[in-house]
This record gives C-alpha cells, structure tokens and sequence, in this order.
C-alpha cells in the first residue's frame, strides 16, 4: 500500500495513466467525486477487478483515506498490485483546489453511516442513563440495539440506515 499525493494523481489522471476507485457509498458519491473516478464501495472490492484496471495504476480514495487504509487488506486480498491509495482522500484533494464533479444541492450535511453512528451512541447514552438511575426496563432497549446492531453487521443490511435516509434532510 502506498499513498499518492493529490498533485500527483492529477498528473497519472492527466496522463491517462490512473483509473480511480471512490470507495465511498452511493450518496457520498453523488455529493461530489474525483472527475472520472469509478464509485465501487469497499464492500465490492474481488477479484473480479482486476479485468476492469485494463493495465491502468489503480488509486483507491474515500473522504479522508482513513476507510481506504481499513480496507487495504480486502485490496491485497483481491489480487490487484501495486496499488495506490490517495493521502488524505478527497478532503486533500478538495484542499488543493483541484475539481470534483457531481454534487447534490440537497446532500445530506453528514454521511448515513456517520448519522446512524450518533443516532445508536444517543440512543445507547440515554438508555444506559435511565438504567443506570434505576429504570428496569431500558436494558431490553439496550438489548433491542445490540441485536439491531448483529443483524446488520451479519447481514450487511441496516434498518436504521433505511429509516434515517427517508429523513427529510437526507431526501
């Protein structure tokens, strides 16, 4: 794994040298991408890639380079070599004041994945409050969020992420 900086992308992309993969999910996409990078969220990532690279340095980003480094070892177990991670993802490239394109006036202020975290600590802190205070029955909602919390890891599917998206904020 080794990282490329935001300049020197733009110079392999100029090039035709790169082909760029946006690790991000579909709405974290479409508020705003690499021009010409490829949206394949980590969860994607097989072997089967390896034909879509046609030769080309593959660059792998995200917001902030922190999930393209968590998933550096689905990469390597992929089979592709020599890959390249963008160093400090598109936050860095935005901070160089090179273009994005795509961008949604009415994106959401932060992530889905970002929101169900907060929605499951508030939730969580609350709970284990009343319980704490004396409260019998908020430990079956503490349960309630654990299995919740299973069930998606276990099955890729989150309920919360489905309800948070119907938001009006996230429409």
């Amino acid at each position: 794994m080794q990282a490329i900086t935001p300049v020197a992308l733009e110079a392999l992309l100029k090039s035709g040298e790169a082909v760029v993969l946006d690790i991000r999910d579909e709405n974290e996409f479409n508020s705003g991408h690499i021009p010409g990078a490829l949206m394949l969220p980590a969860a994607h990532i097989d072997s089967t890639l390896k034909q879509t690279l046609a030769g080309k340095q593959p660059v792998f980003y995200c917001n902030s380079g922190m999930r393209t480094k968590n998933a550096a070892q689905k990469i390597q177990d992929s089979g592709i070599a020599g890959w390249r991670y963008l160093s400090g993802g598109l936050e860095a490239w935005s901070k160089h004041g090179l273009p994005t394109v795509g961008g949604n006036v009415r994106k959401p202020a932060m992530s889905i994945q970002r929101q169900v975290q907060i929605t499951i600590a508030v939730m969580l802190l609350v709970f284990g409050g009343l319980a704490l205070g004396g409260a019998t029955w908020p430990i079956y909602m503490v349960l309630g969020i654990g299995l919740g919390l299973l069930f998606a890891g276990v099955t890729g599917s989150c309920a919360m992420a489905s309800v948070i998206m119907m938001m009006p904020w996230n429409r």
